[in-house]
Order: C-alpha cells, then sequence, then structure tokens
C-alpha cells in the first residue's frame, strides 16, 4: 500500500510540474548524451525540450551545437540565431552561430559574430580560442595569436588552444615556439594522433626525418585508418630512400584513399626508383589525371616513360610539366603585380596602378582580388560603368566580398542608380555588420529613394558604430529632417 502510495505522488508531482520545468530537464538529459557523443539521443532529448518549451534558449543553443557536430551547419545556424533573438547577448551563443557560419562557408559573416562574441565575453576562453581559430583560417596571424594567446592566458590547461597556436607558429616558420606548444599540446592530449601526425610535418619541414618518421609512426599507432599518416610516412621514407617502406605506407594510403593524387604521385616516384617503370607510368599517369596542374607529376612521367623507351610520349610529358611551371609562375608574378598596384594606389598613382593590375589579370584572370582592386582603382578615376563591371567580375569568383559589394554600392550610388546601390550596401552591412562606412552609405541610397525610416536606422547605427565621425551626425540630422536644407554624404 505504501509503495503504491509513493508512486501516485511521484506521478503526480511529475504532473504538476511546469512546461518550463520539463523543458530543463530534457535539456539536462540532452547535455549528458552530448557529452558522451551520442549526438543522436542528444538531439532527440534537445528536440522533445523544444517541443515542451519552443523558448527554451539553452535547448536551442544545444540542438544547434549537437546539429553542428553531426556536420548539419545549414539547420544548426537558424537555431542559433532563435536564441540569440531570445538572448541578444550571450557569447557563447554568438560564437556557436559564428562556426556554424564558417562551416557554412560564409567566413565575413562568421567573423562579425565571433568578434561579437569575444566583446561580449573577453574572460571566455573558449569564444577566445574560436575566434583565433577562424583568424589564423582568414590569414590574419597577428591577430589570431593575440587572441590565441588570450585564450592561453585564461585556460593553460587546454590541449585545442596550444595546438592551434602551434599551426600558426608552425606557418610563419616560428619552428621553436611551433614545437614547444605542439608538446604542450601532446601533454595534454597524448591520445590524439593528429598532434602526432602534425608534430612530425613540422620535424619533416625542419630536416630531422628520423623525428618526422617516429612521429608518424605514433600517429598511425593511435588511428591506422587515415591516409594521410600512411601518406606521409611514406613520403618520409621515400626521402629516406627507404624503398620498401615507402612503396608499403603508400599502397596503404591509397587503399585508404584511391583517388589521392599525392598517393599515386609518390608511390609511382618509389616503383620508378625501385626500377619497376610500367607500375611506375600507370601510378603517374593516374595522378596527372588527379592533379593536372603539378609539374613534378608531368616531370617524374616524363623521365619513367624516357627511361621504358617511349621518347615521344617523354617528350610530351616534359612540354606539359614546363607549361605547368609556366602557370605556376605567372601566378605569382601576377600576386606580386597585385602588391604592386595596392602600393601604387595607396601612394595615389591611380592610372599606373590599373596598369598593373590588368597586367596582374592577364596573368591570372581567376584572380578575384586583382578584379576588385581594378574596380577600386575604375572607381576613383570616376570610370563608372568600367568599375561596375569589375566589382561584378569579382563578386562572381568570390560572392562573399564584403567591400567588393560596399564599393559596387559607390559606383551604382555615383551614377544616382540607388535601389542597386542599396541592394549592394545592405549586403555589404549584412556581411560586415560592424562597418559603420557600409551603414552610412546604405542610409544615403534609401533616403534618395524617400525611404526615410530605413534611412534613419542606418544613419544611426552608423553613428553608433563612430560616434565621433562629424559627417555620420551630420547625415542623421539631415535625414530626420527628411533632407530638407541639407544633403547627404556618402
Amino acid at each position: 500500500m505504501t509503495v503504491h502510495l509513493l508512486i501516485v505522488l511521484a506521478f503526480l508531482l511529475s504532473a504538476q510540474a511546469s512546461p518550463r520545468d520539463r523543458a530543463a530537464e530534457l535539456n539536462r538529459g540532452g547535455m549528458q548524451f552530448l557529452a558522451r557523443g551520442q549526438l543522436r539521443d542528444a538531439e532527440d532529448r534537445f528536440r522533445k525540450a523544444l517541443v515542451t518549451d519552443p523558448e527554451n534558449v539553452d535547448a536551442l543553443s544545444n540542438l544547434g551545437v549537437t546539429l553542428r557536430q553531426r556536420g548539419d551547419d545549414a539547420h544548426a545556424v537558424p537555431l542559433f540565431e532563435h536564441a540569440l533573438r531570445l538572448r541578444p547577448d550571450d557569447g557563447r551563443i554568438h560564437s556557436n552561430l559564428g562556426l556554424a557560419l564558417r562551416g557554412m562557408g560564409r567566413t565575413n559573416e562568421a567573423l562579425a559574430e565571433l568578434r561579437r562574441a569575444a566583446a561580449l565575453a573577453p574572460q571566455d576562453a573558449a569564444v577566445r580560442r574560436n575566434l583565433g581559430v577562424v583568424l589564423w583560417e582568414t590569414g590574419e596571424d597577428p591577430a589570431a595569436e593575440a587572441e590565441l594567446r588570450a585564450a592561453l592566458r585564461l585556460d593553460a590547461s587546454n590541449a585545442e588552444g596550444h595546438h592551434a597556436l602551434a599551426r600558426l607558429l608552425a606557418r610563419g616558420k616560428r619552428s621553436p615556439e611551433a614545437f614547444e606548444e605542439y608538446r604542450a599540446a601532446t601533454r595534454l592530449a597524448p591520445r590524439q594522433p593528429a598532434l602526432r601526425f602534425e608534430l612530425g610535418k613540422l620535424h619533416q619541414a625542419n630536416g630531422d626525418l628520423k623525428e618526422a618518421v617516429g612521429e608518424f609512426r605514433a600517429a598511425i599507432a593511435l588511428d591506422g585508418n587515415r591516409a594521410a599518416y600512411h601518406q606521409a610516412l611514406g613520403a618520409v621514407a621515400l626521402q629516406r630512400g627507404d624503398l620498401a617502406l615507402a612503396e608499403a605506407q603508400l599502397r596503404r594510403a591509397l587503399q585508404l584513399d584511391p583517388k589521392s593524387g599525392e598517393g599515386h604521385r609518390d608511390l609511382g616516384a618509389a616503383l620508378r626508383r625501385a626500377g619497376k617503370l610500367e607500375e611506375a607510368i600507370e601510378q603517374l599517369r593516374r595522378a596527372a589525371e588527379l592533379i593536372p596542374g603539378d609539374s613534378a607529376t608531368h616531370f617524374m612521367l616524363a623521365q619513367a616513360l624516357q627511361k621504358s623507351g617511349r621518347g615521344e610520349e617523354a617528350a610530351a610529358e616534359r612540354r606539359s610539366a614546363e607549361q605547368r611551371t609556366r602557370t605556376h609562375k605567372d601566378r605569382e608574378l601576377a600576386a606580386s603585380l597585385n602588391n604592386q598596384g595596392t602600393a601604387l594606389l595607396q601612394g595615389g598613382k591611380i592610372d599606373e596602378a590599373a596598369a598593373k593590375f590588368r597586367e596582374a589579370i592577364q596573368l591570372n584572370p581567376g584572380d578575384a582580388l586583382a578584379q576588385y582592386n581594378l574596380g577600386v582603382a575604375l572607381l576613383l578615376a570616376k570610370h563608372f560603368d568600367d568599375s561596375i563591371a569589375q566589382f561584378q567580375k569579382a563578386l562572381r569568383m568570390q560572392p562573399d566580398m564584403p567591400d567588393a559589394h560596399y564599393y559596387l554600392g559607390r559606383a551604382y550610388l555615383a551614377q544616382g542608380a540607388n535601389a542597386e546601390a542599396a541592394r549592394s550596401l545592405s549586403q555589404a552591412a549584412r556581411l560586415v555588420p560592424g562597418d559603420a562606412h557600409a551603414h552610412n552609405a546604405l542610409a544615403v541610397a534609401l533616403a534618395r529613394m524617400d525611404e526615410w525610416k530605413r534611412a534613419e536606422e542606418e544613419a544611426g547605427e552608423a553613428l553608433r558604430l563612430a560616434p565621433n565621425e562629424l559627417d555620420f551626425a551630420h547625415n542623421l540630422a539631415c535625414v530626420r529632417n527628411r533632407a530638407q536644407g541639407c544633403s547627404l554624404a556618402p
């Protein structure tokens, strides 16, 4: 009888629990599954929590994290955005939204969210680390290093932070510091194979092949099913002249990843050196199909064909190799010309800069940055139609380039094409919400279209972001006065 009463009482208490309490309990259960890596069970609990309480911010955010870990960034983003509408100043949620946007390739938006997160939660090591990692991925190494070091000051025992800093230092050829950070990360996470693999690559880059072999073997011992680890060990063995080890490891790498052009190339090189010419030619031909722009593959194939007495085929491969070498050099020269043009543009030499950008584009037509830079030069020279064409070309190559959207908008404004300007400037402000100039120029475009309410919002945002800009203060006052007796400056 007593047991029966206890069961009834427990049922009554459960029934009296509010939807918010039930959702919180389901969320806690989901977090336990998430911590154990049971992502499907975690997702199930978080979804049930949201059915019970659709406004549960923690369940929204945790479901977003779960989906992101499952590789579903596209569905994670709206969950984080919903959570932020309910809790707009949560740095962690901004950070997770940034990571999801990065996963979708929306890098500029990701950085805006991650910077917002760091401003809201400067003492959160994970938030600072996430910003540092994405800054590093976009090539902003000094800023990335500052964030990663700040994260490690807040939490020195985080292996991921040491790992990220090690990668940055290795890329910057600061090997002694990179070794120190890799070793710190390895002490904290001794069973992380990627650390041993990257440490091996660093030893290899510094010419210490024996140490590299040891680290690659350690990585394989921890995870023997990664083609890259076997490929790396095979490549170092080839460098050391250990052809038997090289062949064995490269064959294993290709079992795991048959479409690796580098794997076929290195195996071809090992077989050629071992005198197995026909098989070497077969492997090198496959490599040439998979990595057609790799001049080294064509050179090695030419050598193998020559040794096997196929002179005409060897000559054709040498010509292919030389052509690819020229293409590579053209791209390097194009990058140099682009840099020269940028320096000339900064010095006010617009025509000379435009000539450099045109030379760069002729050598490498697919360079979106050179196309954009030529657009800026043409805009400054007041060749508005040509500048618009250049910005459009750059954006077809790289649609999320905020500066191209901004200057395209400015070019449209100069032509009086206000609707087109507003579209471009809205994109610029969306990609970089903290760009005061984009908001200000958008306010001007909207005002010219008599969209005064939106114009006032954008002008107000510009002034909020840059309170010392007198032109922005003037524009806001002018918009509020419906441009009576004043003019707007983009």
